[in-house]
């Protein structure tokens, strides 16, 4: 049995079954597809399964970052797509061992920008919008809830004092929260509270209802779209950042009120708070610039000028 056959026949069929199931995401779906389709069908495809070696895996990444100077991070994408999809064939016996697992991958190392927005420019924000879309800034703003989460929140997850996280919406599809940690209550600060029954009153509110929904079906609202049509022409330019900015600038902010890693993964709902000190706090250049300049210079000038003696 070739890669192709394999992967198209089994694998694709697995991960669209799980899926189907809430087990798998169908972002994850659409992520293997892409990767065998882009990358694996035309190069390695035709391969058996039990011939494919640590060296076909080597010289496919290899060739990829010489052709197409992908980043270290895309690579590695490619690299768990195809190790997945041997996984897969090991589990069925279909091959001893998994030939990808001894490969290494290069590619550009690039540094992400990793934009937070600040309290300023969140307020700045929902000062300048008008209606539906001031308030889904303020409640990306102020619980840091992800894209997917927001666009899935209804009205009979909102107590009055918290929001909880019962479903995400990733394009038209309604899937489970994203980890088991992910499906918990998220404080609603006081004034977001008012914000909230203010924008209930403006909207269908029945408890089925979602809280930010399309004018025309009442499914949840598309915030691409809202993005496009309702705030480019009010926000300034230059100063949008993406919906995760929002979730970033939470756990800065926290960070720099001196709250503790653990809570601010708490309040962020992460399972590893190793995640969010690397990916989710920021350190702005004026914090170390402020840090720096606490550093005793006037000590070390003194013990300098004692050596020149």
């Amino acid at each position: 049995m070739t890669l192709a056959t394999f992967t198209e026949e089994r694998f694709l069929k697995h991960i669209e079954e799980k899926s189907a199931q809430g087990y798998k995401k169908p972002s994850t779906l659409k992520f293997y597809k892409d990767v065998y389709n882009n990358h694996l069908k035309n190069s390695v495809g035709k391969i058996a399964l039990r011939d494919f070696t640590t060296l076909d895996a080597q010289n496919l990444f290899d060739e990829i970052d010489r052709t197409k100077h992908l980043s270290h991070k895309s690579l590695q994408r490619i690299q768990t797509g195809l190790s997945a999809i041997f996984t897969l064939a090991k589990q069925r016996n279909l091959v001893q061992a998994n030939p990808v697992q001894g490969s290494r991958v290069k590619g550009r190392r690039t540094n992400p920008k990793r934009y937070a927005y600040t309290h300023k420019e969140v307020l700045e924000m929902i000062s300048s919008l008008r209606g539906r879309a001031a308030t889904v800034v303020a409640v990306a703003g102020f619980t840091g809830l992800r894209l997917g989460e927001i666009r899935g929140l209804k009205w009979q997850d909102y107590d009055g004092e918290s929001l909880e996280v019962n479903r995400s919406v990733w394009r038209t599809q309604i899937t489970a929260p994203k980890t088991e940690a992910s499906a918990d209550k998220v404080l609603v600060v006081t004034p977001l509270r008012m914000i909230l029954n203010e924008h209930r009153k403006s909207v269908p509110n029945s408890p089925n209802a979602f809280i930010f929904a399309g004018e025309r079906k009442g499914a949840p609202l598309n915030l691409a779209n809202l993005v496009r049509r309702e705030m480019t022409a009010v926000v300034e330019k230059g100063k949008w950042h993406g919906w995760h900015g929002f979730r970033r600038g939470l756990a800065t902010r926290l960070h720099e009120a001196q709250v503790q890693v653990e809570v601010i993964q708490e309040i962020l709902r992460h399972t590893d708070p190793k995640v969010t000190q690397d990916s989710y706090i920021v350190i702005k250049s004026n914090a170390t610039t402020k840090a720096m300049q606490k550093v005793d210079a006037g000590g070390l000038l003194k013990a300098w000028r004692k050596s020149s003696r």
